[in-house]
Order: C-alpha cells, then sequence, then structure tokens
C-alpha cells in the first residue's frame, strides 16, 4: 500500500496531521461518498449530524472569487461552499459562529484526489473574521484497488 511521505510532504507552514489511514474503498467510491454533491457522507450531512445549523450547500463549481481561484501554487479546478453556525465551547465572549467552509478541488485523477479547505470565520469579538486552513490528500497505487490512503494536514 501506498505510504504518503517523503513523496508527498507536508504543505510548508501546515503543522499538524493526523497518521494517514487506509480505507477499503476505491478512489472513485471515496469521492462518491465523501465530496460528490450527493455523497451519503459529504460535511454537511456531518455537521447536521454534530448538531451543528448549516444554512447553504452550493454544488462544484468554477471559482469566481480569485481568492479563491489558487492553493498556494496550485490552480483550483472547482470550488464547493458550505454556511454552517458552529457552537463553540463555552468561553466568555461568544457562543456560536458563522463559518463558510471553501472546498477547493485541487487535483482528481485516477490514483489521487487533493481538495483544500479554508474555513472562513465570522463574528468574533475583537476579529473581523479568523481563516483555518486544511488539505486532504487521497492516494492510491492503482485505480482498481479497493484500498485508499488518507491523510488530513492543517
Amino acid at each position: 500500500m501506498l505510504v504518503l511521505n517523503d513523496p508527498y510532504p507536508v504543505m510548508p507552514d501546515f503543522s499538524f496531521f493526523q497518521k494517514p489511514y487506509v480505507l477499503p474503498l476505491s478512489l472513485q467510491e471515496y469521492w462518491d461518498n465523501f465530496y460528490s454533491d450527493d455523497g451519503d457522507y459529504f460535511y454537511d450531512k456531518t455537521l447536521l449530524a454534530k448538531g451543528d445549523k448549516v444554512g447553504s450547500v452550493t454544488n462544484w463549481m468554477d471559482p469566481i472569487n480569485d481568492h479563491y481561484k489558487m492553493w498556494s501554487d496550485q490552480k483550483v479546478m472547482q470550488l464547493k461552499e458550505i454556511t454552517v453556525e458552529f457552537e463553540l465551547p463555552p468561553n466568555p465572549f461568544v457562543r456560536d459562529a458563522w463559518t463558510t467552509k471553501h472546498l477547493m478541488l485541487l487535483s482528481k485523477t485516477e490514483t489521487s484526489l487533493d481538495v483544500g479547505v479554508i474555513d472562513d470565520q465570522k463574528g468574533f469579538p475583537y476579529a473581523t473574521s479568523f481563516d483555518f486552513y486544511e488539505r486532504w490528500e487521497i492516494r492510491t497505487t492503482d485505480p482498481r484497488s479497493k484500498q485508499v490512503c488518507v491523510r488530513h494536514t492543517y
């Protein structure tokens, strides 16, 4: 099985990552379940199951805003946006905040899938906005394989 290490280094300024894990799915099945417009386990369904309030979800589209046309040095192929109200841990400043998740399809081949995510959060006292960056890298050695390796960095 493919290991995500030297050939796929963690992006500069990304210091946290989950240990890569393997799922018993083909790359197409992974896309269909987790990222397609009608995926059974797409972000919006997960957020709703957690009790968060989902405001809107777009289908994949060409990026319009210049800020979301590039990710580092990669051109963004397509963009999908979700607005959600997250309940925050107890604190003296704010109970919840609206966030727009900008999912950016960076590459999609027969053996790899890369998705960048920018969470644009607003509604905090003492700050106009806060952005959080993530990257999902999914790899397989063969398009017919029923195993994908997934790495999440942020």
